[in-house]
Parts: structure tokens; C-alpha cells; sequence
């Protein structure tokens, strides 16, 4: 049956059940954002920073601004060369707009672990639905781990997203008939990017997105 545009009401059955999966992904994301609103802005401010890697590692934020050096880290005047410098251009960066402060310090890693939180409803939507991702998501933001990890000036829950996203990259990849080129070099990327705790993650990274590019080209061989 045709409707008076002239287009068949089976054709405009795709467009409508689109448009409201991408409403429902809405409501789920806008839920997963209050869980973690609920969890993790109230205990930003409080308590105070640790005398051990969690004040040291603040420090570092506030020292590039102070110096107006943001290659070589400084801990109390003395260089700090142990970590990539990422997670302390963003801690120097919310230094510079929210001021030197806990709650400062703190809203970057809260913010990557909300970032994590949708990666996750992101991946678990396209294995299993929409209530799979939503709830994957709403056990994660429930977690103890990821919690504490964000009340220490580490970045490890940085590393973690960076993981998740790596992940979801790999699937994305492996579900596509013809993955592009993007995507593969997106996933090698990533995993290397990963690589800062565990040193042989780098070549892991190479190692997947070869393999990556290597099945993209395998798909592209006529039988």
C-alpha cells in the first residue's frame, strides 16, 4: 500500500523504527548520565588529596601551569619522567578553567569514567540490544573499582577507557562484512595508545590492528 507522498508504508517502516531506537538511546544514555551524576559528582570536592602518588600526581597539573612547561613534568621542582604526560595536560587544563582544587583535579577522571560508562552502553547495544547496553552500563557505574579509582589522581580509569573503546573498535571491525581502513587504523591506534601501564601493550596494538587490516583485505578477495 502506497501513501499519498507515493512511497509504501513498508518503506517508511525502517526510517520510523530508526528514529525511535535513536530515541530510546537517548533516554538510556540521559539514565546512565544520572546514575553517574548521582555517584560520583557529590565526593569530588572531598576528601582531601593523599601524601602519596594521588597529591603527587596533582601536583604535576599545577606545576606545568606554574612553570609554563608542559613537555617535562616537574613534582616539587624536581622532574617526573615516569608517566606519559596526557592525563597532566588535562589535569593542567582543568587547573586553568575550574582553578587549583580536589573538585578540579578529580572531574577529569569522573568525566573519562562517564565516557567509559557510554563506550560500554555503546558495545553492549550492538551485541545484545539496547537493554543489554543499558544495564552493562548501569553495572559498571555501580562498581566499586572504577569508583576509587577516580578518587586518586591516577589515571589509570583513563587507561580503562581507552580499553573499553579498544574494544569496541575490535567489534565494530570483526562484525562488519568490508571494515574500513578507519576503523582499523582507529583500533591500532588505541590499543597502542593503551599501552601506558603494561609495557608489551604497544605491540599488541600493532599486533591487532595487522590483523585488523589484514582481515579487511582478506574480505575484499572475490571467491
Amino acid at each position: 500500500m502506497t501513501n499519498p507522498s507515493g512511497t509504501s508504508a513498508s518503506d517508511s517502516e525502517p526510517h520510523i523504527q530508526n528514529k525511535n531506537n535513536s530515541s530510546n538511546a537517548r533516554w538510556y544514555l540521559a539514565g546512565i548520565f544520572l546514575f553517574w551524576a548521582l555517584i560520583y559528582i557529590p565526593g569530588l570536592a572531598s576528601p582531601g588529596m593523599m601524601d602519596d602518588a594521588d597529591s603527587e600526581h596533582a601536583q604535576i597539573g599545577r606545576e606545568m601551569l606554574a612553570r609554563h612547561d608542559f613537555v617535562t613534568m616537574h613534582v616539587n621542582g624536581l622532574r617526573y619522567l615516569d608517566k606519559a604526560p596526557l592525563p597532566y595536560w588535562i589535569t593542567a587544563a582543568g587547573y586553568s578553567i575550574l582553578g587549583v582544587s580536589e573538585f578540579s583535579a578529580r572531574l577529569p577522571l569522573s568525566l573519562f569514567a562517564l565516557a567509559s560508562l557510554f563506550t560500554v552502553f555503546w558495545l553492549g547495544r550492538e551485541i545484545a540490544g539496547e537493554q543489554a547496553g543499558f544495564f552493562s552500563g548501569l553495572v559498571l557505574g555501580t562498581a566499586i573499582g572504577p569508583y576509587i579509582y577516580t578518587r586518586f589522581e591516577i589515571p589509570d580509569i583513563m587507561v580503562g577507557f581507552w580499553l573499553v573503546l579498544t574494544v569496541h573498535l575490535f567489534w565494530r571491525i570483526l562484525d562488519q562484512e568490508n571494515p574500513s581502513r578507519w576503523l582499523c587504523w582507529s583500533l591500532a591506534l588505541l590499543a597502542a595508545r593503551s599501552g601506558t601501564l603494561p609495557a608489551p601493550l604497544p605491540v599488541w596494538g600493532v599486533t591487532l590492528g595487522a590483523l585488523a587490516i589484514g582481515f579487511w583485505r582478506y574480505r575484499q578477495i572475490p571467491e
